[in-house]
């Protein structure tokens, strides 16, 4: 490697320890650089000559950078975009006093001030710097990170909380989700073997019968599985009148989606034969394999529904 450029990232060799390249000097005298790892990192300054002479001694190599794979903007929230534009409007000043602002006590100075000037705390710039500067040096960095938050696929859970009941330890559930504001009761949270019913009505009342809608599946289901919760009117209709036992239909809707997709459910209504048929996605063709015109030829064979000469 003949010369340092700026957003490399080294590995020592020794730690394992990675640091990118903030800055390199015109008279390339000193560079300055910061750790990838943890909050609150500050850069550091080196003598060039010395990290040239390490990387031809193998104590420093060239890595990927890991920070690269960045959300493209249609997936981004309106929340990132609002946190990205917020934390580039604080720092953006900060980040553009180059090489000034490495120097650690006048850096401090700019935070006190930008933080005074946009309303808020010394350590959200701080933050904010780190990130920005850890991540790659644009502000494309600053979205936080949200898509580490919450857990996509897993189920979540049972929580609980202590209470007493005729002098007696109790665990009792709670109950995850808002609190209901129009249906009576608290509520249930979906265990494993509500979740079993409602696997069982989806596969006999609802796959196997292909007029039958969702609907018509959840009220055979709580018919079926929870008739001490619910009752029949005069006009024939299901009541429920122990809300807080049984499964409501929008979280009937939510684990069949969840546990069912859209082909497994085409499959099982309308057959293999039909979606292999019809619906099954086209990954090629044999246009793929000629390498030009007259590469390959292809008979077709159509059995007619009439005779197309005579017997005899």
């Amino acid at each position: 490697m003949d010369t340092l450029l700026r957003n490399t990232i080294f590995k020592f060799s020794s730690t394992s320890e990675l640091r990118r390249v903030l800055y390199v000097s015109s008279e390339k005298d000193y560079i300055v650089t910061i750790v990838l790892s943890g909050r609150r990192r500050s850069p550091s300054i080196h003598k060039y000559d010395e990290w040239m002479s390490m990387i031809a001694n193998g104590s420093l190599e060239v890595c990927e950078d890991p920070y690269l794979d960045l959300p493209f903007n249609h997936a981004l929230t309106a929340s990132m975009k609002s946190r990205q534009a917020k934390a580039w409007a604080a720092i953006e000043p900060i980040v553009r006093d180059v090489p000034a602002i490495f120097d650690s006590h006048y850096r401090n100075q700019q935070i006190t001030i930008r933080a005074r000037e946009v309303g808020c705390h010394n350590d959200s710039i701080r933050d904010w710097l780190n990130e920005y500067w850890q991540k790659g040096c644009t502000s494309s960095v600053l979205l936080g990170k949200r898509n580490n938050c919450g857990a996509p696929g897993k189920t979540k859970p049972t929580r609980t909380m202590s209470g007493t009941n005729n002098d007696q330890h109790n665990i009792l559930e709670v109950k995850r989700g808002a609190p209901r504001s129009i249906t009576g009761g608290v509520g249930l949270n979906i265990s494993e073997e509500h979740r079993r019913l409602i696997r069982i009505a989806t596969d006999v009342f609802y796959k196997k019968n292909k007029k039958a809608t969702l609907k018509y599946a959840y009220l055979k289901m709580i018919r079926q599985y929870y008739p001490d919760s619910i009752r029949i009117n005069e006009n024939q209709k299901i009541e429920i009148v122990l809300p807080d036992t049984v499964p409501t239909y929008q979280q009937f809707i939510y684990w069949h989606n969840k546990e069912n997709s859209e082909y497994d459910e085409i499959r099982a209504r309308d057959g293999k034969l039909y979606f292999e048929k019809t619906l099954r996605p086209l990954l090629g063709n044999s246009t793929f394999e000629s390498i030009g015109p007259g590469y390959r030829y292809q008979i077709d064979a159509t059995i007619a529904d009439i005779y197309l000469i005579s017997r005899r």
